[in-house]
């Protein structure tokens, strides 16, 4: 997942935590309910909105919590507008068809990426467990599990249904990000992969600032994600677009929260862009 698959193609992975545990264990369809920490799994499908995309060619200057982000030195490729687009992917997806508006930057040498984002993640879940477990929302147990239909902060203990018996159908959870450390209050998470790429993402408040405290994120509800590629990405006059799709096989966190009940919320995702010629 943390790589650059060709020197062209720009590899957007989003952390939503600031530190997430590996892989759930899954056997012929079977998860492993985790311990101690959380893990990562697949969801049945996966939504984010995105209202823009930038390409850069020096690195943004990130918001603080009394100056707002500057992209000066980017340009825009994709506007969704002030109600963004919403993407939906599944394991099955073979890629994204935005219907937004795309922009081919100019010809150069791009060392950034950046994306504008809603701070709400769209988390359809249908789990098999290992063994019984307690969900969430209602406290039903069973070690068949599917996400509600709630929207909400993730902590709030609001995603997931359990019963012995299978047949449930999943809704929507829409979990809310207010915090990027589920213990205390942190605006700001990083990640560095194994490729070189350099993530960092900000929490804003409704001035495209650092947010100050989870109201002022909740208010927003906007979320800025910023890429340093390993490589640098030229775009040159055979240039002709960029292909984007999403993959989402780490999209979704399980862990075991309060009163030792389980929960389902966002995990990290990618972006791949892959530049087309004439």
């Amino acid at each position: 997942m943390k790589k650059l698959l060709i020197s062209l193609m720009l590899v957007f992975c989003l952390p939503l935590t600031n530190s997430y545990g590996a892989a759930c264990t899954v056997s012929s369809g079977v998860t492993t309910p985790p311990g101690g920490d959380d893990c990562q799994n697949e969801p049945e499908s996966y939504g984010v909105t995105i209202y823009t995309k930038y390409l850069c060619t020096a690195a943004p200057v990130a918001p603080t919590e009394s100056s707002a982000y500057d992209l000066s030195n980017c340009v825009k490729t994709l506007d969704a507008g002030t109600a963004g687009e919403v993407v939906r992917v599944t394991s099955t997806s073979s890629g994204v068809n935005f219907t937004s508006t795309m922009t081919r930057p100019p010809n150069g040498v791009y060392t950034h990426g950046v994306m504008l984002l809603k701070n709400e993640f769209k988390i359809k879940q249908d789990l098999i467990f290992s063994s019984s477990v307690t969900a969430d929302s209602d406290g039903s147990t069973g070690v068949h599990c599917v996400t509600t239909s709630d929207t909400g902060d993730e902590d709030d203990q609001k995603s997931l249904v359990c019963s012995a018996s299978d047949g449930a159908t999943p809704g929507e959870f829409t979990a809310q990000l207010t915090s990027f450390d589920g213990g205390g209050f942190d605006p700001t998470a990083g990640e560095t992969f194994a490729s070189g790429d350099v993530m960092a993402a900000y929490l804003l408040n409704t001035s495209n600032q650092l947010a100050g405290d989870a109201t002022e994120a909740a208010a927003s509800a906007k979320l800025l994600g910023v890429q340093t590629f390993a490589a640098p990405v030229l775009v040159t006059k055979d240039t002709s677009g960029f292909n984007m799709s999403f993959g989402v096989s780490t999209g979704s966190t399980l862990w075991i929260g309060s009163g030792s009940k389980i929960s389902a919320g966002s995990g990290p995702f990618r972006v791949l862009m892959t530049p087309t010629n004439y």
